[in-house]
């Protein structure tokens, strides 16, 4: 264990609340893997996975992702074009191999090689380092889309989700991809395409990771990460809302965000390889079932039957403030007030008045506030 990594399986009460450190604590011993010793790194992992069964499920399947996402990267072209880049800086043998799958990781080192080519009259040019970072961006973005995929694999199959029985959108739109239901038996047409988006998109992304005609610089790797989450949230929200008339506007509010933000100008992907004619028609058809105009009050206004209060109040006690707030403002405006002695209003016309006079200082200040 080169980076003297120690795994605790114990279950106590603090470190229940750990557990959700555990992707970030995988991510550090793949990342620094290099072609020495990522084979040990994978079988560790997945050997701590095995020998620690009394954790959650899911914990033990985010080793396994790290050991999946190891061997699915080491298969790739990938690292054999980060071997290039790094005898280019004319390294010995023992130590090209030894160098961390992000060489980034040792960003010291890494300078001290650029320069020491500089001083040795051998130019490193821009485009190498470029293609250096490029490579490091590539491998990071397959790692991570490749551990996400197996954790939600595994979230579909785990033995939790068995015994819930629990029917999701996304749960029943797999079931008629893998041909277990028939069009006519879906609740809602828009799960016909929900699966299939996940799968092309996802092919897609790995397509664009693997094409070698651009290089990932960093501002684009970050932009692409980012909205790679508007997709996982999809993903999440498709897995957890069912096809009742409350979770498919939910649905519809989150395909809004990702058309808004995943694919429109068809993103920073496009650069490396067009969207495929498969994405157009799947988004074209989930968009003419969940953003439709009519369709789209539909959700809205069952985004607000669900929620039971009106946009954009979300919290109850936030609400109980205002609506508490509106009527003292109500009974404070007085200025159009003209009591008549005649009238059977006036008296309470009058208290109405004599109660905002009094204090009317406090009152002015706190109307302000609201």
């Amino acid at each position: 264990n080169m980076d003297s990594l120690l795994f605790h399986g114990c279950t106590t009460a603090v470190q229940v609340a750990e557990f959700s450190m555990v992707p970030a604590a995988v991510r550090l011993v793949t990342e620094k893997a290099s072609n020495q010793d990522w084979l040990l790194r994978a079988r560790w992992l997945c050997h701590t996975a095995k020998k620690h069964r009394h954790l959650p499920e899911l914990v033990c399947a985010q080793l396994e992702a790290g050991a999946k996402a190891l061997n699915v990267v080491y298969a790739s072209v990938l690292p054999t074009g980060m071997k290039e880049v790094i005898q280019k800086l004319q390294l010995d043998a023992n130590e090209s191999a030894s160098i961390p799958l992000d060489p980034r990781w040792n960003q010291q080192h890494l300078d001290i090689l650029l320069n020491s080519m500089a001083y040795s009259g051998l130019q490193c040019s821009k485009d190498l380092q470029a293609q250096l970072r490029s490579i490091a961006n590539r491998l990071a973005l397959l790692m991570d889309r490749e551990e996400r995929g197996y954790m939600e694999k595994t979230l579909l199959t785990s033995d939790a989700a068995k015994k819930s029985g629990r029917r999701s959108a996304l749960r029943v739109s797999i079931a008629f991809q893998k041909g277990m239901m028939n069009f006519d038996d879906l609740p809602h047409p828009v799960l016909a395409h929900l699966a299939a988006f996940f799968e092309a998109w996802d092919a897609y992304v790995v397509q664009c990771i693997k094409s070698p005609f651009s290089n990932l610089e960093d501002d684009v790797f970050h932009e692409v990460q980012y909205n790679n989450l508007w997709r996982d949230r999809f993903w999440i929200v498709s897995d957890k809302v069912t096809t009742d008339p409350e979770g498919i506007p939910l649905l519809s509010l989150h395909w809004h965000w990702v058309m808004k933000h995943l694919l429109k100008d068809h993103g920073p992907l496009s650069d490396f390889s067009p969207i495929p004619q498969e994405i157009h028609t799947i988004s074209v058809n989930l968009q003419s079932h969940l953003s439709s105009p009519d369709g789209m009050a539909a959700s809205v206004k069952g985004l607000q039957n669900s929620l039971g209060r009106p946009l954009p109040f979300k919290v109850g006690s936030v609400v109980e403030c205002v609506s508490k707030l509106k009527l003292m403002s109500s009974v404070l405006n007085v200025l159009r007030l003209r009591p008549r002695m005649t009238d059977m209003t006036s008296k309470e016309q009058l208290y109405r008045i004599k109660a905002a006079a009094t204090d009317w200082n406090i009152k002015r200040h706190l109307m302000l506030a609201w």
